[in-house]
């Protein structure tokens, strides 16, 4: 239920005055600009308005809705006057004498009437009116008659949010949402927010068969976007920063979520749990900004960069795919738990200072055109297929290996202290075609091993 001050917005009839005009009655009774309607002195004074529109349909039950009337008497001495406060609807009498009582005074009181919206015919109190009568005290000696005037009226409705149970097609634009300020749909829905800013823990909660998309969206501090069932989400040049979360964490149904021209910073994260087709375009994930996938899951980040302790983890049976990606400081392309089948293509990777890709279980990896610098690695561990075609190791760059393997480098290259190294307890196959392992570059092998270099130089 919600509380709202209607003013009157016509005078629709008035008996026995000389003057009244809407604007000396459509104040807040306890709060007036001192100006009264005139009685005439010829009889029992009237006056019936009309008053806006509630924003919504009434709420019913006994003295939810209530008039409050400025009223007085015009003149000292003599009879009291007797007043009457009657609902009306669109031209009808409802009910006469919501309240009624005698008023002594001629600086003015403010008197009310409490009422039960079911006594309309439309709840939506649309066309309500009010009809203030004078009852008693203009009869009698002429000496002490006394007439009713009014100075303020005024409807304080009492309405109900309305709930909605079928299609909602929701659009914000620029919308900010601040401090714990929450969008909650639940239901089937079309939700757009353009150009939205979530600050703080600003929330955008979607329960149910959704489409939302969020363009240029801020996500700042702990704003958060969480999606439940069967969603489609879409962020547009999307920016999380600070602990800003894109997140999924009990999805049953399929979710697809796109976040296009998408910025992770410091820990910004997006999170996604279940069956899930994620796609960052153009992202950049900076500082501990993270995506983070579990389930069965495709994930392709299209022109990525992830720096500083930037981190891509996914856990289950997964295919991932990094185009252009640049991997910088400590970035990390990485799979601690990978329990499925993983599948990683990383086209024209560059893994700088000590970026990393980290993988473990059964795998099929591939970089092609990769460069290895300074201390990044590429490290192995399961049963894994790994292929670098026309792969660069420099500096102190490594790619060790540990299970049973088969690692291919082709048109390789492994400059000063660059390493190939297999430490494997079980089987490994490694062949090198057109290497050249220059300065301190090695090709170390422990265990039982076959090893294959085709024109290769040391």
């Amino acid at each position: 239920m919600v509380a709202q001050r209607i003013a009157p917005d016509a005078i629709l009839a008035s008996e026995n005055y000389t003057t009244i005009n809407l604007g000396d009655i459509d104040e807040d009774p306890d709060s007036t600009d001192g100006a009264w309607g005139i009685a005439s002195t010829l009889g029992a004074s009237s006056v019936r308005v009309s008053f806006g529109s509630p924003t919504a349909n009434l709420t019913t039950g006994a003295g939810l809705q209530n008039f409050r009337v400025l009223i007085r008497k015009n003149v000292t001495g003599g009879f009291d006057a007797d007043w009457s406060l009657n609902l009306w609807e669109n031209g009808a009498l409802v009910s006469t004498g919501i309240a009624t009582g005698t008023t002594t005074s001629t600086a003015g009181e403010v008197v009310q009437g409490a009422w039960d919206a079911s006594l309309l015919t439309a709840v939506s109190g649309v066309n309500v009116e009010l009809r203030v009568v004078q009852t008693g005290g203009h009869t009698g000696n002429p000496g002490n008659r006394r007439y009713l005037e009014v100075g303020a009226i005024e409807w304080n409705a009492d309405y109900t949010v309305a709930s909605v149970t079928g299609t909602l097609a929701a659009t914000l634009g620029a919308a900010t949402l601040a401090s714990a300020g929450a969008v909650d749909v639940d239901g089937t829905l079309a939700r757009t927010l353009g150009a939205a800013t979530l600050a703080s823990a600003g929330t955008v909660d979607v329960v149910g068969t959704s489409a939302q998309t969020l363009d240029a969206a801020t996500l700042a501090s702990s704003g958060t976007v969480d999606v439940d069932g069967t969603a489609s989400v879409t962020l547009g040049a999307a920016t999380l920063a600070s602990a800003g979360t894109v997140t999924d964490p009990v999805i049953t149904g399929t979710l697809t979520a796109t976040l296009g021209a998408a910025t992770l910073s410091s820990a910004g994260a997006v999170d996604v749990v279940g069956t899930a087709t994620p796609t960052l375009d153009a992202a950049t994930l900076s500082s501990t900004g993270s995506v983070d996938v579990v389930g069965t899951t495709a994930r392709t980040l299209d022109d990525a960069t992830a720096t500083s302790v930037g981190v891509v983890l996914v856990d289950g049976a997964l295919a991932r795919t990094l185009e252009p990606a640049t991997l910088s400081s400590a970035g990390t392309v990485g799979d601690t738990t990978i329990t499925g089948t993983f599948s990683a293509t990383l086209d024209a990777a560059t893994l700088a200072s000590s970026g990393s890709v980290d993988v473990a279980g059964t795998l099929a990896v591939t970089l092609e055109t990769a460069t290895l610098s300074s201390v990044a690695a590429v490290d192995v561990v399961g049963s894994a297929a790994v292929t670098l075609d026309a792969a660069t190791v420099a500096s102190a760059a490594a790619a060790p290996v540990a299970g049973t393997l088969a690692v291919t480098l082709d048109a390789a290259t492994l400059s000063s202290a660059g390493t190939v190294e297999a430490d494997a307890t079980g089987t490994l196959a490694a062949t090198l075609d057109a290497v050249t392992a220059a300065s301190a570059g090695q090709v170390a092998v422990v265990g039982s091993t076959a090893v294959t270099l085709a024109d290769a130089s040391v």
